[in-house]
């Protein structure tokens, strides 16, 4: 049932892009009616002809008082022509922008919400292994901390309405040694969504993984390194999604 329903949601959200596409096309075919009516307007004006109101007031062979009323009849087209073009081609480069976007994305396997939890398919976490300095956090972290200690840093980011998460960092020595992240949600199917897909995400790298329901530990060795465990819990309620993500060196 919770499948269907995150199915339901991504296949509005399909229907909406598609929407905004047909808008789009509207404009434009708008634009190509106006173009006609301007071009028309133009022929009826006979502007390179002697006979044109504007020609003459050019050369002054009519009074120059005529000219206003005539430039004020196109003004509204010439303006609403410019407005749908900027908006048209303003509309064409954002869809651009967002295709390139797509195209770039590094999980594309998963939702866009455990792609920006994770970041990095190179280290443990965003790009971030155990042992690091704070320095090098501040470097791969979007945002300053908002909470800054001796041994402590705390980030937060709101993905967007629905989805939220904070990150804790814990450090010894400047010695990175816990990640602690919970992910919040205003919708516990997709919660249970980001919950699989760090499962499954985590089992790929790390096998051998321990399970019960609920939660998942999976444990590994970096050669030399003193081995470190990740644990995923989930404690979502029917209302509201709440998982745990764990990252720390196995003392």
């Amino acid at each position: 049932m919770k499948k269907k329903q995150l199915t339901n949601y991504m296949l509005l959200s399909k229907i909406a892009f598609i929407f905004t596409r047909l808008f789009s096309i509207t404009k434009y075919m708008f634009f190509l009616f106006y173009f006609k009516l301007l071009s028309y307007k133009i022929q009826t004006l006979n502007f390179f002809t002697n006979s044109n109101p504007v020609f003459l007031a050019l050369n002054n062979k009519i009074p120059q008082k005529q000219l206003p009323s005539i430039i004020k009849s196109i003004t509204p087209i010439m303006l609403l022509l410019t407005s749908l073009f900027f908006t048209n081609c303003n509309t064409n480069n954002s869809d651009n922008i967002n295709d390139k976007t797509s195209k770039k994305r590094l999980f594309p396997q998963y939702t866009e919400y455990t792609e920006q939890i994770i970041k990095s398919d190179s280290s443990v976490i965003r790009g971030l292994n155990l042992n690091v300095p704070a320095s090098l956090i501040k470097k791969i972290e979007s945002v300053p901390p908002s909470i800054e200690k001796k041994d402590t840093l705390e980030y937060n980011y709101q993905i967007d309405s629905i989805v939220n998460y904070s990150i804790k960092y814990t450090l010894h020595n400047d010695s990175l040694e816990e990640i602690n992240i919970w992910i919040y949600s205003n919708n516990p199917d997709i919660s249970t969504q980001i919950f699989t897909e760090l499962k499954e995400y985590y089992q790929q790298k790390l096998p051998n993984s321990i399970e019960d329901k609920g939660y998942v530990v999976y444990n590994c060795v970096q050669g030399e390194r003193r081995p470190f465990v990740v644990s995923i819990s989930d404690f979502s309620t029917p209302t509201k999604g709440q998982i745990n993500l764990v990252i720390y060196k196995d003392r």
